[in-house]
């Protein structure tokens, strides 16, 4: 070996550990990095979480008899609603309990009250899946709204074998 590629040997070796000690600096591997508890926050057990805007029952209840409602309630039967129902898809001819459409909004008016007259955050629902969404959200409102689809699925299946 000559002394010119132990020379470059150690050169490289010396900016890899260079490199490896700047790592560590801005990432320190040795120490575990842990989410802020609840505590930490000055939340409590007691303590209830609001989400975004505070929009009273009243105001939503007001809202829903208003004439912006009613129109666009209109406007929606027209141009979206397609038939049938958005999450369980069983059409409106179906005789079933709760089996008349509505018009859901997907992001709920209590939480996102500035998309109450938005066309995309409206959705045909029958009654009884507008029933069980509620209010939710997120993966709360998948769940429940699979388990309402799957229900639905049941009863239609139910009613074409007595038919």
């Amino acid at each position: 070996m000559t002394k010119i590629n132990h020379h470059r040997r150690s050169q490289v070796s010396r900016a890899g550990r260079e490199r490896w000690e700047q790592w560590q600096y801005y990432v320190p591997r040795h120490r575990k990095t842990t989410k802020p508890k609840f505590k930490d926050l000055g939340i409590t057990a007691d303590t209830k979480v609001t989400q975004y805007s505070n929009v009273s029952q009243t105001q939503c209840h007001d809202f829903y008899k208003s004439d912006a409602w009613l129109d666009m309630r209109k406007q929606v039967h027209r141009n979206i609603n397609k038939g049938y129902c958005n999450n369980c898809g069983v059409d409106w001819k179906y005789p079933l309990k709760g089996m008349t459409p509505h018009v859901d909004h997907i992001k709920p008016l209590a939480y996102y009250w500035h998309l109450r007259l938005d066309m995309d955050n409206l959705q045909v629902l029958c009654e009884y899946c507008n029933s069980v969404k509620g209010r939710r959200m997120g993966s709360d409102m998948k769940t429940v709204m699979q388990k309402a689809r799957y229900k639905r699925l049941k009863q239609i299946e139910h009613y074409l074998r007595n038919k």
